[in-house]
Order: structure tokens, then sequence, then C-alpha cells
């Protein structure tokens, strides 16, 4: 079978339709030459959106290797995806490529594979797959879609720089095209997402500033109450130290006061023993009595 040349010119549901009714026909040239009723009843089935029971016909009747056609296998790739039987649906599309590498329907399995393996969250062979796909096909009508999965691939992985200006270019390039809508809503999110970003960076590198400036502050009080502290128990030593000279020189003077009692208590006795007494002796026993009397008088006061 040549090569089918869909054109630039239709819109990608019109090319699938065209692609659907050549697969039909080709399905059910296939059926008539070898019985395989099964491959027309998936058909029906897929057309009716069945795909449910498109995978199970469309298997039953491979099992018989000459109803493996790639329209036929083509098809059950597609209802896979349908059937989101991701796994199954990279697995058949390896065995596409391996069977019927130079098949017009290459583009699409190559297209389904990538969006499979994106479903499947394995996002890095996805990015390879379709932009293989987007590299070889660049006329596709699937051209814009690819983009966009290549875009929910880097989303999905949180890499929002990478993956805006591919929502960017299916916007501005291929503004009528259905996966357009969707890449709006995607720019918009995140470029929300962005501005989000920005807002709790500010927030935390306020929070990160004003704890910082409470820690220096923090630890200012710390060391003036430690500096006061230090500079109290000096003071309270010098106190202390002055304290006890003071109760020292007290204490001296209690004992000069004392000797001084006993010595004025001597002359008196010995004043009146004698009987008489010179003015020498009278002027001395006075003058140790006066310097009794202030000394009581100042120990009193303190």
């Amino acid at each position: 079978m040549g090569k089918i040349n869909f054109g630039g010119f239709c819109s990608l549901k019109k090319t699938l339709a065209l692609i659907v009714l050549v697969l039909f026909a080709a399905i059910s040239s296939c059926a008539a030459e070898s019985g395989g009723q099964e491959l027309s009843d998936g058909f029906n089935a897929y057309k009716n959106k069945d795909y449910v029971s498109a995978v199970f016909l469309f298997r039953k009747a491979m099992i018989d290797e000459k109803n493996c056609t790639e329209e036929a296998l083509y098809m059950l790739i597609m209802a896979e995806v349908n059937t989101q039987e991701y796994r199954q649906a990279v697995i058949d599309a390896d065995r596409f490529f391996a069977l019927y590498p130079s098949s017009i329907y290459r583009e699409y399995v190559e297209y389904h594979k990538g969006r499979a393996l994106c479903y499947k969250g394995e996002y890095d062979k996805a990015v390879l797959v379709l932009s293989e796909f987007c590299h070889h096909n660049p006329d596709s009508d699937l051209y814009a879609s690819a983009l966009f999965w290549i875009g929910e691939c880097f989303y999905a992985g949180y890499n929002f720089d990478e993956a805006l200006p591919l929502y960017r270019k299916v916007c501005e390039e291929y503004p009528s095209d259905p996966k357009a809508v969707e890449a709006k809503y995607r720019i918009a999110v995140i470029t929300q997402r962005s501005r989000e970003d920005k807002l709790l960076y500010l927030l935390k590198k306020t929070g990160e500033e004003y704890l910082s400036s409470k820690e220096n502050y923090e630890k200012q009080i710390r060391r003036y109450e430690m500096e006061r502290s230090v500079d109290v128990n000096t003071q309270l030593g010098l106190l202390r130290t002055q304290n006890a000279t003071l109760e020292s020189a007290l204490e001296a003077e209690k004992n000069r006061a004392a000797d001084l009692e006993r010595r004025l208590g001597e002359a008196e006795t010995r004043s009146k023993s004698e009987g008489a007494e010179t003015v020498s002796s009278t002027e001395e026993l006075q003058r140790l009595k006066e310097s009794a009397r202030q000394i009581k008088s100042l120990l009193e006061k303190e």
C-alpha cells in the first residue's frame, strides 16, 4: 500500500476520520480474504467506542499471525491507549516498529507510544519518543499535540521553565489546535505558581531577616545582662572587702576601749588605795575617762 499524504490542510479530526476510513477498508478487505470475522468485529467495536471489546477482538484475531496486519495492529494500539493499557500499548508499538518499520502509520504509532509513556509516568522516555516524532514529522497534524505532551512531561516533573516555552509555542503558532486551550491553562497555572513561589521566597527572606535581627537582639540582651552581672558581682566584692575592713577596724576600736576601761579601773583602784592623788595623776585620770567616753560614743553610733 502506498503512503497516504493527508496533508496539512485538513484538521486533526478530519485526518483521524480519514485514517479510520482507510483502516476500515483495509481491515474489511483483509477479513474478507482471510475469513477473520474478529478483525471486522474489532473495527466495528472501535468505531462504536467500545474499546474494551475492540482490544479483545483484535487480540483474538491476531492469534493467527496472518491477521496481524499493520492496520489491525495500529488499531489495537489505539484501543489499548483508550482503555489505559499503556504498558501493553508500548509493547505493541515496539512490535509494530519491528514488523512495519516503513509503515504509513509509523508517525501515529510513535505519537501514541509517547503519550502512553507519559501516562505511565516514564517522562524521560516519553520526551525522547515525542521529540523524535517532532523531529521527523514537523508538518504532521499531531505536531502541536506532541509539543503539548512534551510540555506535560516537564510539567509533571516540576520543570516549569522547560514546559512554559512549549506551551507558548502551541498557543502562538497553533492557536486553532485543540491542545491550545489546555496549553493556555497550563501557562496560567505556571504563571500563578511563579508568583506564589516569589511571594514565598520574599516571605522566607523577610522571616530569615527577622529571625536574624531577633537573634542579634537577644545576644545583645544576654551580653548586657552578663556584663551587668559581672559588674554587680565586682561591686559586691568591693563592698564585702570594705565591710570586712570596717569590721576589723571596729573590732580593734572595741579592744582599745576595753583596754582603756581596764586601765581606768586599775587607776581608780590604785587612787583609792593610796588615798591621795597628785594633780598630774588627776589630769591623767580625767584624760583617760574622756577617751573612754569618746570611744564608747563612737561604738554606739556604729
